[in-house]
């Protein structure tokens, strides 16, 4: 019998489905940092954010993706049902840089005044530049806007 050999599609289709856990403790970590307080992961299923100050002054939602949506953009989406359930926002980019994602922590309130847009069903989309505005690839002033966003809040690793 023919070893078993793991195909890239089934590698990228594990890497998604665990991404979501690997973010969340990602951004425990970095937050414990960047706030210079101790978070733990809120428990499983809570709505409303997936990492908290022990303290519970600070609830961070995160919202990870590793897959282009159009070309050159990132997105993340139901966005609307997190607002005004925690004090940031974390968004996690895994596309092309799955063992060093990049990480920006946004605060709720700039970025729920940025550029969200309706989506289907009115549950919010954000939406990115996977290059970062680097070769001017932003597909408009709404996505160049939030590009910046992400870019003033990214974690320095």
């Amino acid at each position: 019998m023919k070893r078993y050999k793991q195909s890239k599609e089934i590698t990228e289709r594990i890497h998604r489905a665990v991404s979501q856990v690997k973010a969340e403790d990602m951004v425990r970590h970095y937050a414990n940092e960047l706030f210079g307080k101790e978070f733990i992961l809120a428990p499983a299923g809570n709505k409303g954010f997936d990492v908290i100050s022990k303290d519970g002054t600070i609830k961070i939602e995160v919202k990870s993706t590793s897959a282009l949506q159009a070309p050159k953009t990132l997105r993340i989406g139901r966005l609307n049902i997190k607002r005004d359930k925690c004090t940031h926002i974390a968004v996690v980019d895994f596309y092309k840089r799955y063992e060093n994602p990049r990480i920006s922590i946004i605060p709720h309130d700039e970025f729920f005044a940025s550029n969200i847009t309706p989506g289907n069903e009115n549950k919010g989309l954000w939406n990115w530049d996977c290059e970062y505005g680097s070769k001017n690839t932003a597909r408009g002033p709404r996505q160049e806007q939030n590009t910046k966003l992400f870019l003033k809040h990214e974690v320095k690793l």
